[in-house]
């Protein structure tokens, strides 16, 4: 049976097929035989009876002077001489196509029939294994792989469904701190300038810090606006060399560098050869990180650059303060800040945020974590597949 397992669907229909008909031929050339000798045999009983006379003998035939119960015999051989190869050939027959689908048959469609129940439910945690290679095992893995992609995009949604639920979480949460600040300014503004009571020095300062908060909502609502525009960025793929694409990258950090007042190394472990990615997406990622490496810095900043599993990576280290713990586990959503840090510039802890977004658009990820110093090393990976 392995052996059949293993044919196609054509090729195992024909082989049990014409096995059934060799061996109902087979049977029914002995059982034809078989009866044919037991009915002569019936015969020779009466065919020739020898009658001596004294001078000559002769042959009787007693072909009319059959018994009953011979008589019988003979004709339920003759009915088994027509109905047995009938039986054997559709007894037979019937017999391989139960085979075939016992064989070929059961096993599949009972597997698509309860992969096609677990969908239709909703639930695609589950696997489709068949491993014979013939059409329906094709057709198996052909729906194993439509479940596993169904799968990664229903992940993919629930994770942009969170992400978006973080984000708009997020954006609420930091918008009302500037919206309480305003609202109290406002109504300072109301009780007391009616009653004179305010220099012009004081309203203008009073304005001037509203006018701040209003830019830090501003700033809050394009990063936002920013942010959901990610979500429907389309990455678009093309064959680069490597090595030009690092030595551009090479050039803007130096560029960079000399803007902070810092050193970096930049180590590649590719070859030059060509890759298939999103180059303007890695640059703004990469940039963007390695922009925030210089900031927080002492004096140098560390690029390492190599190809693993389809995968190009990029790992950042810097020689500052590294993450917190808090860092570690937050950094990464929209609109973190560090409070320990005094962070002099505008910074509204959407980089890394940005960054993880644009990462898993390319069919990467990216990771944060402390190096052996205990200063901050970020990772970015990118899918270089077609």
């Amino acid at each position: 049976m392995d052996k059949i397992n293993n044919m196609s669907l054509k090729k195992a229909f024909f082989v049990l097929t014409l096995s059934s008909l060799i061996i109902a031929s087979v049977l029914t050339t002995f059982a034809y035989i078989l009866l044919n000798n037991l009915y002569n045999s019936i015969q020779d009983k009466y065919l020739k009876t020898p009658i001596n006379t004294g001078i000559i003998t002769i042959v009787q035939n007693n072909v009319n002077q059959f018994s009953d119960y011979d008589k019988t015999l003979l004709n339920i051989i003759n009915i088994l001489q027509l109905v047995l190869p009938l039986i054997f050939f559709i007894g037979l027959l019937l017999l391989a196509d139960i085979i075939f689908y016992k064989v070929k048959l059961k096993t599949p469609i009972e597997i698509l029939n309860k992969g096609a129940m677990e969908i239709s439910n909703n639930n695609l945690d589950f696997c489709l294994e068949y491993n014979n290679n013939d059409e329906l095992g094709n057709l198996c893995n052909a729906f194993e792989k439509m479940r596993s992609e169904l799968n990664k995009n229903n992940i993919k949604m629930w994770t942009m469904i969170n992400d978006r639920k973080q984000l708009n979480a997020a954006f609420s949460h930091d918008l009302r701190n500037p919206l309480t600040v305003l609202k109290g300014y406002s109504n300072y503004l109301t009780k007391y300038i009616p009653t004179g009571k305010l220099s012009d020095e004081k309203i203008l300062s009073t304005t001037q810090l509203m006018s701040e908060h209003i830019n830090r909502i501003e700033y809050y609502v394009e990063n936002m606006s920013n942010a959901q525009r990610l979500e429907d960025l389309v990455v678009s793929k093309s064959m680069s060399n490597i090595n030009k694409f690092i030595e551009n990258l090479d050039e803007n950090i130096s560029i960079i560098a000399k803007q902070e007042g810092k050193s970096f190394t930049l180590k590649s472990q590719i070859n030059n050869i060509n890759l298939f990615f999103d180059e303007n997406i890695i640059l703004r990622v990469v940039e963007n990180i390695i922009s925030n490496a210089f900031r927080y810095a002492r004096n140098n900043v560390s690029i390492l650059i190599y190809l693993e599993q389809e995968l190009l990576t990029f790992v950042i280290e810097d020689d500052g303060i590294g993450f917190s713990k808090e860092s570690l586990k937050l950094a990464l959503r929209p609109f973190y800040r560090d409070k320990t840090l005094n962070d002099s510039n505008a910074h509204f802890g959407m980089g890394l945020y940005i960054s993880k977004i644009l990462c898993e658009k390319h069919g990467g990820s990216i990771s944060i974590e402390n190096n052996s110093t205990n200063s901050a090393k970020i990772t970015a990976k990118f899918s270089t597949r077609n």
